[in-house]
C-alpha cells in the first residue's frame, strides 16, 4: 500500500510539474512573440516616418516668417496638482481626459500672430498662486498686444521655436513666459509659464490665418 502511494504521489507530482513547464514555456513563446510585433511595430514605424520634401520645408518656414498664422489646440496639459488629482475623481473631466491630459477639441480657443501683435484665448486647468483678478469670470489665459523679447530660433531638425513674454488682459499684474514650438507638418505646442498659476501645455495645429478668411 505505501509502495502504490508513493508510486501515486510521484505520478500526481510529475502530472503537475509537465503542465507547469508546458504553461511556462508557453508564456515564453508569447511574450517572445509580443516583443518580436514590438520591435517589427517600431522598425516599421521608423521606415514610414514621413519625409518632407524641400518645397515643404520651404512652405513651413514661410509660414513661421510671415507671421500671418493661426494655431487651434485641441489638448490641454496642465500640471497634475492634488486639487486636479481631485477634480478628475468627481468625473468633471470631459470624456477621455484626466488631470494631467485635458481635450479642449470642443472648447473655443487660439492663439494667433498677425504682424507684430500675437493674440491667444486659451482655457485653464490648474492653481492660481496668487491673486488680483479683478474679473473672476475671466478664467481663461488671455492676451492681445505687442510681446517682448520675442524671438524666433530654428532648429538642426527644422523645427522652429518662438519664446515672448506677455501680459493678461484681465490682469495686467500676471505676466506669461510663452514658448511655442512649431514642427513641419504643422503640429505645434504652446507651453505657458504664469507669474500667478501654475503652468499649462497645449498641443494642436498651425495654419495660415487666410485659412479661414481672417484679417
Amino acid at each position: 500500500m505505501i509502495f502504490f502511494y508513493n508510486m501515486l504521489k510521484i505520478s500526481f507530482f510529475n502530472g503537475n510539474f509537465r503542465k507547469f513547464k508546458r504553461n511556462y514555456l508557453t508564456d515564453l513563446v508569447m511574450k517572445n512573440i509580443l516583443f518580436l510585433f514590438l520591435i517589427i511595430g517600431l522598425l516599421i514605424g521608423c521606415a514610414t516616418k514621413k519625409k518632407f520634401t524641400p518645397q515643404e520645408l520651404q512652405n513651413f518656414e514661410n509660414l513661421v516668417n510671415s507671421k500671418s498664422f493661426k494655431i487651434e489646440s485641441n489638448w490641454a496639459q496642465p500640471r497634475a496638482t492634488g486639487a486636479l488629482m481631485r477634480l478628475q475623481n468627481t468625473g468633471l473631466f470631459p470624456p477621455g481626459s484626466n488631470a494631467s491630459m485635458v481635450d479642449i477639441s470642443g472648447n473655443a480657443n487660439y492663439f494667433t500672430i498677425k504682424n507684430d501683435t500675437v493674440s491667444g484665448y486659451l482655457p485653464y486647468f490648474g492653481e492660481r498662486q496668487m491673486g488680483g483678478y479683478p474679473n473672476s469670470s475671466k478664467i481663461g489665459i488671455e492676451f492681445k498686444g505687442v510681446p517682448k523679447e520675442y524671438k524666433v530660433e530654428k532648429t538642426d531638425k527644422g523645427n522652429f521655436t518662438i519664446n515672448f513674454s506677455i501680459n493678461d488682459s484681465n490682469s495686467r499684474s500676471e505676466n506669461y513666459r510663452v514658448t511655442i514650438r512649431l514642427f513641419p507638418n504643422l503640429t505645434s505646442s504652446i507651453y505657458v509659464i504664469s507669474s500667478h498659476r501654475t503652468s499649462i501645455e497645449y498641443r494642436g495645429r498651425a495654419k495660415k490665418i487666410d485659412d479661414d478668411n481672417e484679417d
